[in-house]
């Protein structure tokens, strides 16, 4: 039986999605796209006042998070940031203070697309048909194996000046029932997809399903 696509709706109220520093208060729910919209470069999350800035998503059940899904800016363009930070299970969106305070579970240095990512894809993150490609980073699985929440501090930028993200997700699964508590009651996981996981998410397996 083949795997399944999930979009990140199944797992998190969308609208529930915060963010700080960012130019467009709504673009941090925005740039969740559906796997379809994801070259989509017209909806992108920029941050305001500076490079830094931070989104915080929260989730309707416990997942496992196995690779990180974003559409950044080209490498060497400016506006690329070169470093996100990763914090898990915090229960309200924090301040800038509270994540410097704080030693993120994971920290990722993204100046470059990543190495071997994607059979197909230059160093730029373009496919065959020139378009950029969305990158996967692989997560520390031991320390995303039941992650309420997740909050990323993205910063660094190339030019200093401003962060920007096209695309966001995740690749995991749930570790919930296949049936999911909604504050109308309860409805199917299953209900969110049925196409195959394209071919970005059957790199690590057909065994687990696809967060986006």
């Amino acid at each position: 039986m083949p795997s399944k696509e999930l979009t990140i709706w199944t797992f998190n109220p969308v609208n529930s999605v915060t963010g700080l520093n960012i130019e467009d208060p709504e673009a941090a729910r925005k740039i969740i796209k559906t796997w379809d919209d994801r070259h989509n470069m017209e909806v992108f999350c920029e941050s305001g006042v500076d490079d830094q800035m931070i989104i915080h998503i929260p989730f309707i059940n416990s997942l496992r998070l196995r690779s990180l899904l974003i559409l950044p800016s080209p490498p060497d363009s400016h506006s690329r940031p070169t470093r996100i930070r990763l914090y898990t299970n915090l229960p309200h969106p924090p301040s800038f203070s509270d994540v410097d305070a704080m030693k993120p579970v994971q920290d990722i240095g993204i100046a470059q697309s990543p190495a071997g990512w994607q059979l197909g894809v230059d160093e730029e993150g373009r496919g065959a048909g020139g378009r950029r490609e969305v990158e996967e980073w692989p997560l520390k699985v031991q320390k995303m194996a039941s992650v309420s929440s997740i909050t990323l501090m993205i910063s660094d930028s190339e030019g200093g000046d401003k962060s920007r993200l096209y695309y966001l997700g995740f690749k995991g699964e749930s570790r919930a029932p296949k049936r999911t508590e909604t504050e109308g009651g309860t409805v199917p996981a299953a209900n969110a997809a049925d196409a195959p996981v394209p071919k970005l998410a059957e790199k690590q397996g057909a065994s687990h399903s696809v967060v986006r």
